[in-house]
């Protein structure tokens, strides 16, 4: 569209898609716009649960479990919530799918670290499931969500992290 009518239109981006590639990057990247991601223990927590949960899927070890474990998908919306959340409700049950090999990613998870982050991933979740309506208009929600993310990430005195 932006081609069709070229200087007279100002593109703006999909306020979902914007949100997810910053969730995105802050699990994945080392650097953003030349400064350093200090999200050093997510990161590998994070890398730990997705080396788990591609492994299980892979060798469809999940059939043991009470839920299917859902595998990181960058283009899914929030998909690193998905994948820990579901990997948060199978903890207790996934140390017996796994060899050896998988049990030391196992092992260095910490089970209240992957709870508190779920819990800080929620209201995204929220967020993201309310800007993606197909039949009436989000713009005007856009603002005030955006603030709502803002005031949530703002540290607070009770963060252990």
């Amino acid at each position: 569209m932006c081609a069709a009518f070229k200087d007279k239109c100002i593109r703006i981006g999909c306020s979902i898609h914007h949100l997810n590639k910053q969730l995105e990057h802050s699990f994945t990247s080392e650097e953003i716009e030349k400064q350093t991601v200090k999200c050093g223990k997510v990161q590998h927590l994070f890398e730990n649960v997705k080396k788990i949960a591609t492994h299980v899927r892979r060798t469809h070890r999940q059939v043991k479990l009470s839920r299917k474990v859902q595998l990181y998908s960058d283009t899914r919306f929030n998909g690193a919530f998905h994948m820990l959340n579901v990997f948060l409700k199978v903890f207790d049950d996934i140390g017996v799918v796994l060899n050896n090999n998988y049990l030391s990613y196992f092992t260095v998870i910490d089970k209240e670290l992957l709870e508190e982050v779920c819990k800080f991933l929620e209201l995204f979740e929220e967020v993201i499931n309310k800007l993606n309506q197909e039949e009436r208009p989000t713009i005007y929600m856009v603002i005030p969500l955006r603030q709502l993310l803002i005031n949530h990430c703002e540290p607070q005195f009770e963060d252990t992290a």
